[in-house]
């Protein structure tokens, strides 16, 4: 940093703070982040891929419950095939009502393998909001959790409940894939906004 008490002829906003080096270092060594990753590899391809390499490990805990990946991949893999068999492919939009649970990760992991993608609602959401955000989005399933249910009410659409052990009966082997990486993963209604944030 320059002295700035050497240059009292200049104002403020005239005085240079960094050096010609150091803007260089901040602008551009800084922001290259480039990094190269699997573009054309799934989310859930990518997680299938870990639950080879270490199914017994523990893929997600929450206070005293945990899932090992195996554990992890086929509760989603059942509640996909369930997904699938109502219609769930590519880009079709799934609704997430959930509080943060091992049960939300299996619900966001089985709407991503059964090739839909899904659309997270924050249960504190006002009922205006929520109702808004399925109708807008145009998902026509909901996942949530049976002490939510009040909070579906006026949803036209098919109610399932992430924590009904019916929805995992199924087989819990991986499900061919469908679609690509370029395919919708999620739907982001930004805080506020009537607008939405789709991202592949």
């Amino acid at each position: 940093m320059r002295d700035i008490s050497s240059q009292t002829e200049k104002q403020l906003k005239a005085i240079e703070l960094l050096s010609a080096e150091e803007k260089r270092q901040l602008l551009h060594a800084f922001n290259d982040t480039k990094a190269t990753y699997p573009a054309n590899q799934t989310i859930h391809g990518l997680f299938e891929e870990q639950v080879k390499k270490t199914p017994d490990h523990t893929a997600v805990v929450l206070e005293s419950e945990s899932l090992t990946y195996a554990e992890l991949n086929g509760r989603a893999n059942q509640l996909a095939r369930v997904l699938r068999g109502k219609g769930v492919g590519a880009d079709r939009i799934v609704g997430i009502l959930a509080e943060r649970s091992l049960e939300m990760i299996v619900g966001i992991l089985g709407i991503l393998k059964a090739g839909g993608a899904y659309l997270p609602i924050d249960p504190d959401y006002p009922a205006e909001r929520i109702g808004y955000m399925l109708e807008d989005s145009g998902a026509d399933i909901l996942l949530t959790q049976k002490r939510l249910q009040g909070q579906t009410m006026g949803f036209a659409g098919e109610v399932l409940h992430v924590d009904d052990e019916r929805l995992y009966a199924l087989d819990d082997t991986d499900l061919a894939h469908m679609g690509s990486s370029k395919d919708l993963a999620y739907v982001i209604y930004t805080s506020g906004s009537t607008g939405s944030r789709r991202a592949p």
